[in-house]
């Protein structure tokens, strides 16, 4: 069994009720959690999310959305080497202002289509929401 919460800080966590243990377990661009019995003792499993949709803030003010496995090395692409988008090649510094994760690349396109579709004032409220 699980159910949501907040710990003082604010923190988001999960907490799981298994085999008459609770786990609070935070909430991380985790996929999945479980136990897993091993030489005598329970292992807290967590599946990592392998794909992820993110917003960058450009240099002028502009926003560009895009997929990945790994957003540090994305987002070090887009600012400094010649594998970053035709886009931000000419748009650079640019700065994560977003993102969210996804179980897989298909879920995960079909989210960045949706928000390309989205005007840039919902995209502001979207980031906005987020931070806060």
């Amino acid at each position: 069994m699980q159910d949501n919460s907040q710990n003082e800080e604010g923190n988001c966590f999960v907490n799981i009720w298994e085999k008459g243990c609770l786990l609070q377990v935070e909430q991380l661009n985790i996929l999945k959690v479980r136990l897993k019995f091993e030489n005598g003792n329970y292992l807290v499993v967590c599946i990592m999310n392998d794909w992820y949709i993110y917003i960058v803030r450009c240099s002028d003010d502009s926003l560009y959305t895009g997929i990945t496995k790994d957003i540090d090395r994305r987002i070090d692409e887009h600012n400094n080497g010649s594998k970053g988008a035709a886009y931000t090649r000419s748009h650079r510094p640019v700065k994560l202002v977003y993102q969210e994760s996804c179980n897989d690349r298909s879920e995960a396109t079909v989210r960045e289509s949706e928000i390309k579709k989205l005007s840039k004032k919902e995209k502001e409220l979207m980031i906005k929401k987020s931070v806060n």
